[in-house]
């Protein structure tokens, strides 16, 4: 239903353009990476509502409500902050094979696919550390950097 949806078309065109603008080879990979990329932009918007409502019932029954709200904005700071370096990453990485000269067919594949394993891990590990800093943050009631130190440090 989602994939049909004309929101989720009218948030896939943004990255379309911007990959074209940014002087991304046009191939499959992107087309790939604009759909995941576009659904998780989607995805995040409509979880959104769930988020806030969750928030608020901490609110009412536990006091970590502060720590959860700021702990949710640096979470999604983070998550697109991870965004932003990897298409950083990438542009560069991939501006740079043209440079050289790297525009064969099996070198543009070779890029994408190392590409895609290095997105991949990269946001899946953000996903992680992002929602173990909301349990550090509900359980230490510790606030943003601090619960994001406290999940990847461990405590005496």
């Amino acid at each position: 239903m989602a994939t049909s949806s004309e929101v989720l078309r009218g948030v896939s065109a943004r990255p379309r353009s911007m990959f074209h603008v940014a002087g991304f080879p046009s191939s499959a990979f992107f087309a790939i990476l604009n759909v995941k990329l576009s659904q998780s932009v989607f995805t995040f918007a409509a979880m959104l509502s769930f988020t806030l409502t969750f928030l608020l019932l901490a609110k009412a029954v536990a006091k970590t409500y502060p720590a959860l709200v700021a702990t949710h904005l640096f979470n999604s700071f983070a998550m697109l902050s991870a965004n932003a370096a990897v298409f950083s990453l990438l542009f560069l990485a991939f501006n740079g094979a043209d440079l050289i000269g790297f525009t064969s067919h099996a070198a543009t594949l070779a890029l994408s696919a190392t590409s895609a394993i290095i997105y991949s891990v990269v946001i899946d590990i953000t996903i992680v550390v992002c929602n173990l800093v909301v349990v550090v943050a509900a359980m230490e009631h510790c606030v943003g950097h601090a619960a994001l130190l406290g999940a990847c440090v461990q405590n005496g």
